[in-house]
């Protein structure tokens, strides 16, 4: 083997120059010691040093740090670069050094081989996540704090609790599980409004995230985190206008939760008392948040005949919950076996959880779906009518309680009118072609104005009051729902639009989220 001569970070004398990634991912002092600080040796965890990035100019792309981490193993004794080619850390040719992809440019690939090489893809994702995060310029704290104030408001699928505990614990014991999670939720929360390059970067950051998900999947079995990880990354597509890689990811997840059997988690009949838990609670949580996932972005997939992956539970199954969702739940309080909850398609007034309610508009999707598939348009006709109905007593239920609560029951109304649009655009289609009376055109014209004025009313709310930053308090659905309302909107005006209109505030709404997700 050819020699390597390994050069320390500058500092002075027994010192280095920065402090290590792990202290800087708890943003806790480090003693900077060499070979390895205080903190990882009384944890006997690998001591890593990289220089931080240099802050951009304005106008500049961030430069592809080209330097090689160089990181102390207390059980090697030893420093060790990443290396290039060798057996532990590889890095494909093609992404050494590219300034089009600077998260990508020093990724590490999981190790091919021998049980040994296998036992250490936990601490190799570790790195490899710690360094792309680090690379963002985010911090593992600011990383959680951020989704719980804003993401989980619309997808509580975690429990905050929970997830503290494994934050304090993720330097001693890196979950390669846990470490994609990180990452998901460093890449669904990433903002720099101040950076011309955040797109980039954010994208880069995707990349970095899909690929070491899909590695990671092919090492360790089927896990909490990975389903997390996964809903977190469906997301995130969805967000950014990739609706049928979005319906892929989801249903991979799907796999995983059945392999898990989660989908029994939510069965009445199984239960038994300490499945009221907070851990038991966000295994429920994380199957519906599967199921609502699913429905919500095959409403927007170019092939309206794929089949869902997740079968919605039954009538008489146990509803999710609001795990941790400020002013809906108390952080960190266990539900009792007495609780009442309400049935699937119990739609009536009175308090009901965000996350119910989201559950019970993905059940009103799936009916739209059944019904515009059935053969008999007599019996079809019935079905549209009655749900129709039950869709739009829906949605005034849910907007009566966002009044009174702000923010989280946004989810659920705006599935509901996704599925109205979906309905009723499906039912002119049909009068188009001659196959449903007049009639059933005029409903259909009524209830789409109706619902356009109803989102072009919280558009200019949103262009009022909201900033690019406070995009991410809205469900990642809403961008869909604008341009179905501005399609709407053009059309039945044949384009002729006057300034200061309507379609001036769908589009300023509009701009806003394209802006903080960069949507295609």
């Amino acid at each position: 083997m050819e020699n390597v001569t390994f050069r320390e970070p500058k500092g002075s004398a027994g010192r280095a120059g920065h402090v290590c990634i792990n202290c800087r991912l708890r943003k806790k002092r480090c003693d900077k010691r060499l070979p390895g600080c205080t903190y990882c040796a009384a944890r006997s965890l690998v001591c890593y040093y990289i220089p931080p990035s240099p802050a951009p100019k304005q106008g500049q792309r961030t430069p592809t740090q080209k330097s090689s981490p160089v990181y102390y193993s207390p059980i090697t004794d030893s420093f060790s670069p990443t290396a290039e080619n060798g057996h532990t850390i590889q890095r494909r040719p093609s992404e050494i050094n590219s300034p089009a992809l600077p998260v990508l440019a020093n990724t590490i690939l999981l190790p091919i081989g021998t049980t040994s090489e296998l036992q250490n893809t936990d601490n190799i994702i570790h790195l490899e996540v710690c360094r792309i995060i680090q690379e963002a310029g985010q911090f593992a704290d600011d990383i959680g704090s951020k989704y719980f104030r804003r993401i989980h408001k619309w997808i509580p699928i975690l429990s905050r609790r929970r997830f503290h505990n494994n934050l304090v614990n993720f330097p001693s014991q890196p979950g390669a599980d846990f470490s994609i999670l990180l990452l998901t939720m460093c890449l669904i929360t990433y903002q720099d409004l101040n950076n011309l390059d955040s797109h980039s970067m954010r994208e880069s950051m995707y990349l970095g995230a899909k690929m070491l998900y899909a590695r990671v999947q092919a090492f360790i079995p089927a896990s909490v985190h990975l389903i997390q990880a996964g809903i977190l990354l469906s997301e995130y597509e969805y967000a950014t206008g990739r609706p049928d890689v979005a319906y892929m990811t989801i249903g991979n997840c799907a796999r995983m939760a059945y392999s898990l059997r989660m989908n029994e988690s939510v069965n009445m009949d199984t239960m038994e008392a300490e499945d009221y838990s907070q851990a038991a609670e966000e295994k429920r949580n994380l199957w519906w948040g599967v199921v609502i996932c699913e429905r919500t972005f095959f409403c927007d997939v170019k092939s309206s005949t794929l089949p869902f992956a997740a079968t919605l539970p039954g009538v008489d199954s146990v509803l999710p919950s609001d795990i941790d969702i400020p002013g809906l739940d108390t952080p960190g309080t266990e539900r009792t076996q007495t609780e009442t909850r309400p049935l699937l398609t119990e739609i009536a007034p009175g308090y009901v959880g965000t996350f119910v309610r989201q559950a019970q508009a993905a059940y009103l999707v799936e009916k739209t779906t059944e019904a515009l598939k059935m053969a008999d348009k007599l019996v079809q006709m019935r079905a549209i009518s009655a749900l129709d109905s039950e869709l739009q007593s829906f949605l005034r239920i849910v907007m009566d309680q966002g009044r009174k609560i702000c923010g989280p029951f946004c989810a659920p109304a705006v599935l509901s009118l996704r599925a109205l649009f979906m309905l009723h655009e499906a039912v002119l289609s049909q009068t188009a072609s001659q196959k449903l009376s007049l009639d059933w055109e005029k409903r259909s014209l009524s209830t789409l104005a109706t619902t356009t004025k109803i989102v072009i009313d919280i558009a200019h709310i949103h262009t009022s009051k909201m900033t690019i930053a406070d995009c991410d308090h809205l469900p990642s659905s809403w961008i869909y729902l604008m341009r179905a309302a501005l399609s709407y909107l053009e059309r039945s005006r044949s384009g002729s639009v006057e300034p200061n209109s309507e379609h001036d505030a769908l589009k300023l709404s509009l701009s806003k989220i394209i802006q903080r997700w960069g949507t295609r």
